[in-house]
């Protein structure tokens, strides 16, 4: 066998005799003159007669607790080639480093299959690492399939009716789930490059979108907005403390109009129109060029490109705000029309229909004995 390590060694199985590692024959110092059993040799009683394992050719015999190198055999550890992986790279093992493309796989079903047992969170079936491109690249031409596809379970019978780039879908939990820790990116960052949709959202059925971002900012929906954020019922059956955060903390509650102005009004102003056009804090009883008031949290801002500017106020235009109010025109009650008062940024009751028209902000929710205060008015600009 020695002599004739080049030529291949029909039904041989390296670093094994028989089945067997050389360290079952240990009894055997010399073959030629040992024992061995007749289950694994049948002409023991002749070992010369046999030939390449005669005594004349005895380097395995002799050598059993040593592997043979450069041995070409038909097997590798008991099999044959035809179970191992070719390779341009012609390595085996865990590791390999070297230019060009690590491994490339083909086949008629999956071109790679890869699993783990483990349930720790920082291991995978499949791990890609890159530290100056992408760690994993996932693509496909075919419509209806997708460069990646993430699967929780069996997933759902929907499938992308053009191809996707990322698909993800399960038959229980979330079939995407998108986190982060930064202060200046988004959890998702969404570009449609052409004129799209940024968003489409549909329901149960396919066919039916529920919801929709347009490409210029524009959205659409079928249902209606709710504010407060612990909000989970539909509408009529909301209890107090799902709509309580729109009006007594600093959720939202109006919609809201972001317009220039002038000095340094704060949230429950009052403010009216000045000389110039813009907006400042009113100063009188009952001034006529009185829009509405500061608005301190706004559920819809319009020109919010400018929200938070300075030289800007958010102007109140429809729903429930906090409203800095005095009875110096007598106690306020719920329902009582407002104004402006005398004094800066606040609003009083409002008395005699001649005086009101014109004038009125809006209708107070809450009441005030004496003094000063904030309480919560409906805007209603008349």
């Amino acid at each position: 066998i020695a002599q004739n390590n080049n030529a291949l060694q029909s039904s041989l199985n390296a670093d094994m005799l028989d089945g067997q590692h050389g360290s079952y024959y240990q009894n055997a110092s010399n073959i030629s003159g040992g024992t061995l059993g007749t289950n694994y040799y049948s002409a023991y009683s002749d070992l010369s007669a046999e030939g390449y394992l005669g005594n004349a050719y005895g380097d395995l015999a002799r050598n059993n607790n040593t592997l043979q190198t450069s041995l070409n055999a038909d097997k590798l550890d008991g099999y044959h080639a035809s179970s191992f992986a070719t390779s341009s790279h012609n390595h085996w093992g865990q590791s390999w480093s070297g230019s060009g493309t690590g491994l490339t796989l083909s086949g008629s079903q999956d071109g790679l299959y890869a699993s783990t047992s483990s349930s720790t969170s920082s291991y995978a079936g499949l791990h890609g690492v890159a530290n100056s491109t992408n760690g994993v690249i996932g693509q496909t031409n075919a419509s209806g399939r997708a460069g990646v596809k993430g699967m929780y379970s069996s997933g759902t019978s929907d499938t992308p009716s053009v191809p996707a780039g990322i698909w993800g879908t399960a038959s229980g939990g979330y079939g995407g789930f998108f986190s982060n820790s930064s202060s200046s990116y988004p959890a998702l960052w969404v570009r449609n490059q052409s004129s799209g949709d940024l968003i489409a959202a549909y329901g149960s059925s396919s066919s039916d979108r529920e919801f929709r971002v347009t490409n210029g900012g524009n959205v659409y929906a079928d249902g209606g907005y709710y504010c407060g954020r612990s909000i989970n019922d539909s509408a009529g059956d909301l209890d107090e403390s799902e709509v309580a955060p729109c009006l007594t903390d600093d959720s939202s509650a109006d919609f809201a109009e972001v317009l220039p102005a002038t000095g340094e009004p704060e949230p429950g102003d009052v403010l009216v129109i000045g000389a110039d056009g813009r907006l400042v804090v009113s100063s009188e009883p009952y001034q006529a060029t009185v829009v509405g008031v500061y608005s301190t949290q706004p559920s819809y801002v319009g020109g919010a490109a400018n929200l938070g500017q300075d030289g800007y106020a958010t102007l109140a235009v429809v729903g429930v705000v906090p409203v800095k109010v005095s009875a110096e025109n007598g106690p306020i009650q719920p329902g009582d029309l407002l104004t402006t008062s005398s004094l800066p940024g606040h609003a009083m009751r409002c008395d005699g229909v001649e005086q009101c028209f014109g004038r009125t902000i809006g209708k107070a929710l809450e009441g005030l004995d004496e003094g000063t205060g904030v309480i919560l008015m409906l805007v209603m600009l008349q």
